[in-house]
């Protein structure tokens, strides 16, 4: 039974560090990936108001600078909503401090209940 909640401590924290090491990257770049999508809705729409006249090409050039990301504006600290999107997907990724722990804690005992065993036989 010990063994078994060793194991369980260890797996868990694996999983915890894998959750909060290599996903937030990858689904930063998922979100960007729909963040890029939006934008280029957002300019065909702007460019068919731009058409029927509702619209100036300078008020689409101030909401799309020259990168052609939608711009935030001035005090938002992104500079567009590609950098925000993946930064709020980064700032909410879990610590990595509970998977370490676990791991070290999970792998103290294994070599504690293997020390045990060995002084036992």
């Amino acid at each position: 039974m010990k063994s078994l909640t060793v194991s369980i401590l260890i797996i868990l924290g694996v999983f915890w560090l894998f959750y909060a090491l290599f996903m937030p990257p990858t689904m930063a770049k998922g979100y960007e990936t729909y963040a890029i999508v939006f934008e280029a809705n957002l300019k065909n729409w702007a460019s068919e108001k731009v058409a029927e006249g509702k619209l100036t090409e300078s008020d689409v050039q101030e909401i799309f600078p020259e990168n052609g990301s939608l711009s935030s504006g001035g005090e938002i600290r992104y500079g567009n909503l590609r950098e925000m999107v993946s930064g709020i997907v980064e700032s909410s990724a879990p610590p990595a401090w509970p998977g370490a722990i676990l791991v070290v804690v999970g792998l103290m005992a294994a070599f504690r209940l293997k020390v045990r065993g060995g002084e036992n036989q």
